[in-house]
This record gives C-alpha cells, sequence and structure tokens, in this order.
C-alpha cells in the first residue's frame, strides 16, 4: 500500500501516516478516513506524524482543500511532517503557509523534521 496509517504508541495519542512510493488522491482520501475513524476511536486529542520521507510523488491534483480538512480538525493537536530529502514535502510546507496567510485558518502547531527520530523527538507526548 502507497499510504498506511497505525499507532505510534500505545496510549493511541500519535498516529503515524506513512507514504511510500507513488501515491493518488484516492490512497490520501482513503488513508484520511482511516486516521479520522482512529482518531474518533481514541476519545482524546491526537498528534498527526506524516511521514514523507520514502515518498516518490505527490499528486498532480489539488491537496489544498484536503489538506485544509486534515489541518482543521477539532482533535488534531499537532501535526509533524518527516520532509522527503528533495520534492515532494515543500508542497506540505507551501499549503501550510497558503493556509495561514489567505484563509486565516486556526491551525495546530506544525512541526517539520528530516527523519522519523528527529519527528519522534519533536512529539510533545511522552
Amino acid at each position: 500500500m502507497a499510504i498506511e496509517v497505525r499507532w505510534c504508541d500505545r496510549s493511541r495519542a500519535i498516529i503515524h501516516w506513512k507514504v511510500e512510493g507513488a501515491w493518488c488522491l484516492e490512497h490520501f482520501l482513503n488513508s484520511w478516513a482511516q486516521v479520522q475513524r482512529m482518531a474518533q476511536e481514541s476519545n482524546q486529542h491526537v498528534t498527526i506524524l506524516i511521514d514523507l520521507y520514502q515518498s516518490a510523488n505527490a499528486p498532480k491534483v489539488s491537496l489544498l482543500p484536503h489538506f485544509k480538512k486534515v489541518l482543521t480538525e477539532p482533535y488534531i493537536e499537532e501535526v509533524v511532517i518527516v520532509r522527503r530529502v528533495s520534492g515532494g514535502t515543500f508542497l506540505f510546507e507551501a499549503m501550510t503557509n497558503v493556509l495561514k496567510l489567505v484563509n486565516n485558518c486556526a491551525l495546530p502547531p506544525i512541526s517539520y523534521a528530516n527523519s522519523l527520530k528527529e519527528a519522534c523527538a519533536l512529539i510533545h507526548h511522552t
């Protein structure tokens, strides 16, 4: 599967959203539905760890409205994005900046990391 979603911790406070290889909008939407179900079952605010380190591409369609929905969900406490060495992650950084500036959205704290280890260190949960 191009996108895998799983819990990172036993307390069900961190969702690891791992993107590998080539993926499309359908993969994104299906995995987002899974993230929503998991977060609702958790009954607490969650951190979303979007791991793009092994992502090969981003879809050629606009992800902005879909990404906005992800970032504006009330149960998301923070978002940590693991960057790809080149390319794809900058799309997510650009979309985040657009949402902040144009839509004046109230967004959760968003951090960027260069590795999964660095991302885990950034997450505020213990």
